[in-house]
């Protein structure tokens, strides 16, 4: 979520009033940026950390301008804006983004919206998918509320949120030395597995990235690829998935995809290497335990393996 940019455009006194998915780009590397300031508004205040009435900040416009798909109600209305409308309109393309279809239907130019759908509140992520967690419901629920003063007040309040979620509030310390992309199976025996791969990697002043689940993502295989690229290193657990006899297919393929860049690769596994498939049974395995115990061996062993990495590379 693009809350970095509202941050900025806060600072700069601008309003964007059309953020939507067509003017939201995705560069190469995975970041993001904002297309498309042709109906940005400058709002007149001076500084927003000043706690003034958000009336001061606020700019009028009396005909609606913007893309109704995406406009909070107020913008709809023509009444007072502010940089809220803009959090709200972002909500919305997030929402679309996590369950795979806009939240509001238009006729064929997107001139019309039904007004029911533009003054009842925004359904719940998990009304649609019921994997999303509490707390990312709950931000959503934040960016995409009817009523302005239950919105994020400050773009950097949403960002923060945004930053927990995403990390747990675990950020590592001092200079960051690169990611480490985690292929792990999604299943949920395996998020523990991951807890104990991030910590390594935080002891190492790395940061560990993996696809997290819950995300709806249109091209997942394009954003893992390039998750493996810029990456410093790659861990993969061939661990078997219950019930199978083989590392999780999946997995396979972004070792292997990792392997075929000449990324450092890294291969732990609760299964005996022996079992591995034929082109890997000669790749160093680090074995562990899914116990309290074992995670502890296992944090320690990676971590160990992290700093030789980064030393010799």
């Amino acid at each position: 979520m693009r809350s970095r940019v509202l941050i900025l455009q806060e600072q700069k006194r601008v309003i964007h009033r059309d953020i939507k998915p067509e003017n939201i780009y995705l560069r190469l590397d995975g970041s993001f940026c904002i297309f498309d300031y042709g109906l940005v508004e400058h709002a007149g205040y001076d500084d927003l950390s000043t706690g003034k009435e958000l009336s001061q900040y606020q700019t009028r416009t009396t005909t609606p301008i913007g893309t109704p798909m995406y406009m909070a109600p107020e913008q709809f209305l023509g009444q007072n804006i502010d940089h809220r409308s803009d959090i709200f309109s972002l909500g919305l393309v997030v929402w679309e983004c996590l369950t795979g279809r806009p939240v509001r239907k238009t006729n064929a130019n997107e001139t019309e919206i039904n007004w029911h759908e533009i003054q009842n509140q925004i359904p719940d992520v998990s009304s649609i998918r019921p994997d999303a967690p509490a707390e990312l419901d709950k931000i959503i629920r934040t960016m995409v509320s009817i009523n302005p003063d239950e919105r994020y007040l400050r773009a950097k309040d949403l960002y923060k949120d945004v930053y927990d979620f995403r990390y747990s509030g675990i950020t590592p310390t001092g200079r960051t030395l690169g990611t480490v992309f985690i292929a792990t199976s999604f299943e949920n025996a395996f998020d523990k597995i991951f807890e104990s791969l991030k910590f390594s990697c935080l002891d190492a002043s790395l940061l560990a990235r993996r696809i997290d689940k819950i995300v709806y993502l249109e091209n997942i295989w394009n954003q893992i690829a390039k998750e493996i690229e810029f990456s410093k290193i790659v861990i993969a657990d061939f661990t078997f998935n219950s019930g199978t006899e083989t590392p999780n297919a999946n997995v396979i393929t972004e070792a292997a995809h990792a392997r075929a860049l000449g990324k450092p690769l890294i291969i732990i596994m609760q299964n005996d290497p022996e079992k591995l498939p034929f082109d890997w049974r000669h790749t160093p395995v680090i074995r562990y335990r899914a116990t309290q115990e074992g995670l502890f061996d296992l944090k320690q062993q990676v971590k160990s393996k992290l700093e030789h990495l980064i030393r010799i590379g």
